[in-house]
């Protein structure tokens, strides 16, 4: 391999005052590099991945030059530089722009064994500014007589902490704004109709946002009935809206009409609850899916198996005993985020290890649970199970997505 540049040269760095930030990455996950505009950032031995096992580095990406400077020592460097792995804590980016870039040194790795795969280090160059947090109008229903949570649309570009303000109230009823972002509207009593506030977003420098506001709609519902165990309860519409969809009408006990939002859901249950959101009719005609579990398989839920199997929906999975769906085991949160995509058909996220945190998540479900992350559908835990609270707020989330996708496309429901 050919260098243009000897990695056995030193080059002392430039003399002068010249502030250098170091960010220190910790762990198999480096820590957010940042630099502001006027100053240097020196690079450290846990910037380059598998650093230890490194000898040198081949690089075949710089910044831009309207960007900043790679630079060892006060030697600008090059694609197709070579550095040996000692240098590599002599390393500075020297920024060029004025601020709000990302400057992205790509490097092939060299070790004992030879050349690795393509590395990328990003650092974000900031203007070293405090710009105003964004705020973005909303929508919430409820139903009359009952409180509905909802969660303010707010960006600060610096992250930094906010103060919730209510620059104009509702009339039709109270919202309570909380620290987190989070607010409660209850309506009035007996109150139906249309229903606002508007708020702003002060940011820890004092920046203020925007003024947004929050369109509410108050629905009646179908009958007078609610649920006892979910008075007072966030997610007490989001069960109300099953029932309304006639999707989900709760339990009888001693009487009372109780939800029980705790209680898990099995897989047949949430798959014929989506069937017929999306208006995906059971197939009576054929009654065979010709899983190896089917005689386990309820009577009446077979028909929704047989047509989910045919759009796409489920795949079923293979054990032991062959190509089962198994119905009426309890559905994890991730097996419910495949599902839905396997409905949605949300557009796929590029780079699903860069966007996936939580190591909880199946890799057969990768995909569908940044899908669903990236449009804001609520999934919750992945390695939990899916109770009745969480299914009524991620197929509540299902039907708004699809709604607004209806009148995006109004001769198509997908």
């Amino acid at each position: 391999m050919t260098s243009n540049f000897s990695p056995l040269r030193r080059v002392a760095p430039a003399a002068g005052a010249v502030l250098c930030v170091c960010v220190l990455a910790t762990g198999a996950a480096a820590a957010q590099r940042e630099t502001l505009y006027d100053a240097v950032y020196c690079f450290e031995a846990a910037d380059f991945a598998d650093s230890q096992q490194l000898t040198g580095i081949f690089l075949t990406e710089v910044p831009a030059p309207s960007v900043g400077k790679l630079c060892y020592g006060n030697r600008v460097l090059q694609a197709g530089d070579v550095l040996p792995a000692s240098a590599l804590t002599s390393l500075t980016l020297r920024p060029v722009c004025t601020g709000d870039q990302e400057a992205a040194v790509c490097y092939l790795p060299i070790t004992e064994e030879g050349l690795g795969e393509t590395q990328t280090v990003s650092i974000s160059i900031s203007s070293g500014e405090n710009h105003a947090p964004t705020a973005q109008d909303g929508t919430l229903e409820t139903y009359k007589n009952i409180a509905n949570d909802g969660t303010l649309d707010v960006t600060d570009p610096e992250g930094d902490s906010l103060r919730y303000e209510l620059t104009g109230a509702p009339k039709r009823g109270e919202v309570e704004l909380r620290a987190d972002g989070t607010y409660t509207y209850t309506p009035a009593n007996n109150k139906v109709g249309s229903d606002r506030f508007s708020y702003t977003v002060t940011d820890a420098a004092g920046n203020v946002s925007n003024e947004a506001t929050v369109e509410i709609e108050i629905l009646k519902p179908m009958d007078k009935i609610t649920y006892s165990d979910m008075e007072g309860d966030g997610d007490h519409f989001t069960a109300l809206w099953l029932r309304e969809r006639q999707l989900f009408s709760g339990e009888s006990v001693g009487g009372t009409l109780c939800f029980n939002p705790d209680k898990a859901v099995t897989r047949g249950e949430f798959l014929v609850m989506l069937s017929q959101l999306t208006e995906l009719k059971p197939d009576d005609a054929q009654m065979t899916s010709g899983f190896d579990d089917e005689s386990l398989t309820p009577a009446w839920m077979r028909p929704y198996i047989v047509s989910a199997l045919r759009a796409g929906y489920i795949s079923g999975t293979t054990q032991d005993d062959g190509v089962v769906f198994r119905p009426t085991a309890e559905l994890t949160t991730a097996e419910a985020a495949v599902m839905v995509q396997n409905v949605l058909q949300l557009p796929a996220v590029t780079e699903v290890s860069g966007q996936l945190a939580d190591e909880s998540v199946p890799a057969w479900a990768a995909e569908a649970v940044c899908a669903l992350d990236e449009a804001g559908l609520p999934v919750g835990a992945y390695d939990e199970t899916m109770t009745r609270r969480d299914a009524a707020n991620l197929l509540y989330a299902t039907a708004c997505l699809l709604e607004d996708r209806m009148n995006e496309e109004p001769d198509s429901l997908f």
